[in-house]
């Protein structure tokens, strides 16, 4: 299990509603259809960026790195 997702459990104190809720069967997908649209359109709209500013790089392939990296860093604080 990842470090931070297993300190996120540990201190968060539980909700009433999520001890209430019934377990999730063993069929149930592991990612939700919502979360899975949501992948799949910010896989698509870093794709198109990346692919537009690749030719305009010029031998600085550095800058399209970076673009991909601050979308993948702000895709992670929304």
């Amino acid at each position: 299990m990842d470090a931070f997702a297993s300190l996120a459990l540990a201190t968060d104190c539980p909700d009433k509603h999520v001890l209430d809720r019934k377990p999730e069967s063993r069929d149930a997908p592991l990612i939700s259809l919502t979360s899975l649209k949501m992948i799949i359109l910010q896989a698509i709209y870093q794709a198109i960026v990346t692919l537009y500013l690749w030719p305009a790089a010029e031998g600085s392939k550095t800058r399209v790195f970076n673009t991909f990296i601050w979308m993948s860093w702000f895709n992670l604080l929304k």
